[in-house]
C-alpha cells in the first residue's frame, strides 16, 4: 500500500491518500486538493501541476 498525507504537501488537514499504485495515490490527492483546497489549485498552470505531481511522487511512502 502506498500513501501520501496532505500534511506532507504543506496542507493543514489529516487527509491521507492511499492506493496500490503511485498513480492511484496521485489521483486521490489531486481530487482532495481540488475539493478541499481550491484556492491553491485555481491559478495553477499546467507546468505548475506537473511540478506538483513530481513533488507528490517524491513524497509517496510505502507501507
Amino acid at each position: 500500500m502506498k500513501t501520501l498525507a496532505c500534511r506532507d504537501m504543506g496542507g493543514n488537514d489529516d487527509f491521507v491518500a492511499k492506493g496500490m499504485t503511485e498513480d492511484e495515490v496521485l489521483n486521490k490527492m489531486m481530487e482532495h486538493h481540488r475539493e478541499m483546497h481550491p484556492e491553491k489549485m485555481s491559478d495553477m498552470s499546467d507546468d505548475d501541476m506537473m511540478k506538483m505531481k513530481g513533488m507528490m511522487r517524491g513524497k509517496i511512502m510505502e507501507e
